[in-house]
């Protein structure tokens, strides 16, 4: 049965939707716009999709690069909204990347809302953001919610944005406190893709980790040994 209106066969989808969708992101990443271009007072979204030539705000993936350095990928209904969040957000619920950079680079120890009563995290909090703003962003549309969270897994991998590899990106579902992350939006979706190759109707996760191995050509393909050698409902991870 289609789930979310997607016909595609797992199969199909990581031999031909996702490479596809992989190879519009790289031409969309040869022409990214700057992330200074959300932060300016006073532009909205109208703003900001004519100045993209874009009809209304896409659901979609986006990637934030550092200089040329893929560096975070997400998924987001509205891009260019969830865009404007990530540089104008006021605090940890709306700004998460900008908390998650920030945690990660100056760890707290305390809960996210203590940490933001803090004056002195509060100014590592802002140089986050002056650091997203300082970064690049490019975006594709992508209509179909199931593409849609599976691509942004497949692209995390395929560029390697990782925290082992200078990036921001984490699949974990619970983090400790001081460490910051967007896993309210982009764990759930990947541990639900996780769920959906462990039970009978699907088979073992053999199947799933054989093909993502023979599609996404990376060379640290053991990132997705957790899948394989847990028993339980694993959240692919870089391990």
């Amino acid at each position: 049965m289609p789930i979310d209106g997607c016909h595609r066969t797992f199969d199909e989808l990581a031999r031909v939707v996702l490479p596809a969708y992989m190879a519009r992101m790289r031409e969309s990443m040869a022409s990214p716009t700057p992330m200074s271009d959300f932060a300016i007072k006073g532009r909205g979204p109208v703003a900001l999709r004519e100045q993209l030539g874009l009809p209304d705000d896409p659901r979609g993936c986006y990637v934030l690069l550092d200089g040329n350095k893929p560096v975070y990928v997400g998924i987001s209904k509205h891009v260019i909204a969830r865009l404007m969040e990530h540089v104008r957000g006021a605090d940890h619920l709306t700004a998460t990347l900008v908390y998650r950079v920030a945690a990660m680079r100056h760890p707290h120890g305390k809960t996210a809302a203590n940490a933001m009563q803090d004056e002195d995290f509060k100014a590592r909090f802002e140089e986050a953001r002056g650091y997203l703003k300082g970064l690049n962003v490019a975006f594709i549309e992508i209509e179909n919610p199931l593409e849609l969270y599976l691509f942004e897994a497949y692209c995390a991998l395929e560029l390697d944005t990782s925290f082992d590899a200078g990036g921001w990106n984490s699949f974990e579902t619970h983090q400790s406190r001081g460490v910051g992350g967007e896993y309210l939006k982009t764990s759930d979706s990947i541990e639900s893709i996780s769920r959906s190759h462990t039970g009978t109707e699907f088979g073992t996760r053999r199947p799933f980790l054989d093909t993502l191995r023979s599609t996404v050509k990376l060379t640290n393909v053991h990132r997705f040994a957790a899948l394989s050698d847990t028993t339980d409902s694993a959240v692919v991870r870089s391990v």
